[in-house]
């Protein structure tokens, strides 16, 4: 990725009204498991909105080789659900082996669904989650006639370069506190309670809390360690 000035971190931004608050709460992280979700997600854009997901025209076929080959060990992928039916994707890519840490970022949201602030709710919790691991810039890639995606990159003040036909999109994420650590630990529970009916229990509560801290501690330690070298 080219090393882009950005002059701001980005600012969380709040949803402006009850619709997208209703879609930051459906929003939960995905699993391995969920992988047909996933590409049943994926297959039913239409070709307009494949082409600006992949920035190319993709196939069935090429959906469902895409959706086995999501590397769970790096990619955090984050699902908005409606009535249980998965209906709008974040994926997160963090980079590995590289300090300061940058990721890659891609929206989905079927088309029914869009215009409601959803690809907005999962940008903001994406981000929010990208911080927790020590991510220090988030790239999007879009083609330049998404005007949707030029909307939203402006709206979390991305720094914007063409590229050959391309747009790319840095977003400059601050360092991690206890309240990013929170919310993101508060979020995903409230989640899997409104999605899935489970998630309230203090047992789970405190799950999420532990993963959330150990996520976090590891990322300190790999960021001491490459400081050293």
């Amino acid at each position: 990725m080219p090393n882009l000035s950005c002059t701001q971190a980005y600012k969380p931004v709040m949803p402006p009204d009850p619709a997208m608050i209703e879609s930051a709460l459906s929003i939960r992280r995905l699993w391995p498991a969920e992988q047909s979700q996933i590409r049943g997600h994926l297959q039913r854009l239409g070709p307009q909105d494949r082409l600006m997901r992949f920035c190319h025209a993709a196939g069935d076929a090429r959906v469902s080789s895409y959706c086995k080959n999501i590397d769970w060990l790096r990619a955090i992928v984050l699902g908005y659900f409606a009535e249980s039916h998965l209906r709008g994707i974040a994926e997160l890519i963090p980079t590995d082996h590289i300090w300061p840490r940058t990721a890659e970022l891609a929206l989905s949201v079927e088309e029914p669904f869009q215009n409601r602030g959803i690809g907005t709710a999962l940008l903001q919790r994406a981000l929010v989650m990208a911080r927790n691991r020590l991510v220090d810039r988030v790239y999007m890639v879009f083609l330049i006639e998404n005007r949707k995606m030029w909307h939203l990159a402006r709206r979390f003040e991305a720094r914007l370069a063409n590229r050959d036909g391309q747009v790319e999109g840095e977003i400059l994420a601050p360092w991690p506190n206890d309240l990013s650590l929170i919310e993101e630990v508060a979020s995903e529970g409230q989640a899997n309670l409104l999605v899935n009916g489970f998630g309230g229990t203090p047992a789970m509560e405190l799950y999420y809390m532990y993963e959330a801290a150990q996520t976090f501690v590891e990322n300190v330690r790999f960021a001491m360690s490459r400081s050293k070298t």
